[in-house]
């Protein structure tokens, strides 16, 4: 990569991190969604929580929400790809705090030639 390169790369870096700190996005993830990974995104969304001091009731709200979420993408998100290179269970998920609220933001992707 060269400097130029180089230098978009971490302006584009930093834009992506003032805009998760402006819409407080603690958590962004695409990618595949396996059983670890809700176990390691519940357990860091547990301990941000705590960090702020949230209710016991609320985070409970939240951890679960966040695990039918991620296990629905994890059942019904498309498997493609070639036979070399399958992309199994993909979404993307994210976390974010709102002044009084919490917004889990999930999606599966699906190729265009599924969509009716």
């Amino acid at each position: 990569m060269d400097r130029k390169n180089i230098k978009g790369f971490l302006e584009f870096v930093y834009d992506f991190y003032k805009s998760m700190k402006a819409h407080e996005i603690t958590l962004v993830y695409e990618g595949e969604i396996t059983h670890q990974i809700t176990k390691a995104f519940t357990s860091l969304t547990e301990s941000n929580m705590a960090k702020e001091e949230e209710s016991n009731s609320v985070q409970k709200k939240v951890f679960h929400v966040m695990v039918e979420c991620l296990q629905n993408i994890s059942k019904h998100a498309d498997n493609f790809g070639s036979d070399d290179f399958l992309f199994a269970g993909r979404g993307i998920f994210m976390v974010s705090k709102g002044d009084s609220e919490y917004h889990v933001t999930t999606g599966n992707v699906i190729e265009n030639s599924k969509i009716e």
